[in-house]
């Protein structure tokens, strides 16, 4: 019984993670648009480019909780590299172009969300692996 209730948990989390991240991805996506900074060539592009694979890898994992859970540390790398892109591709080199303040801050602020959900996403898919393992089951298939 403890085993099914910490499957049951690990979906849980991993869905929910997963989803916030997806709708992370989009905002990523639309940020752009929403905030300004369309003219701002580098982050546009990033932010564009990011955002839709933050949400198909969201969406890839929130599909098979218990497996693939590389896709969830893919999103971490994904995360880190937001918090790095606005001083490695020097937004701040475009002010008087676009909204180059709202594109640093709009990056970081949701490269440590998408990093923070995807590891949650991980370590709980883990965890119930380990547990499964350790009783010699194996998950069921999605």
């Amino acid at each position: 019984m403890a085993t099914s209730d910490a499957l049951v948990s690990a979906r849980a989390t991993v869905r929910w993670s997963s989803g916030a991240n997806a709708v992370a991805g989009v905002w990523l996506f639309i940020a752009p648009f929403m905030l300004g900074y369309v003219n701002l060539q580098p982050a546009f592009w990033n932010d564009l480019v990011v955002g839709a694979a933050v949400f198909f890898l969201a969406l890839a994992r929130a599909r098979v909780p218990l497996r693939n859970i590389g896709i969830s540390w893919a999103n971490v790398v994904i995360g880190l590299w937001l918090v790095l892109a606005p001083f490695l591709l020097q937004y701040q080199q475009y002010p008087a172009v676009a909204n180059a303040d709202a594109a640093v801050s709009n990056d970081v602020i949701l490269g440590i969300i998408v990093a923070l959900l995807a590891a949650r996403s991980a370590t709980a898919a883990r965890g119930a692996r380990k547990r499964l393992d350790a009783e010699g089951k194996r998950p069921p298939p999605p």
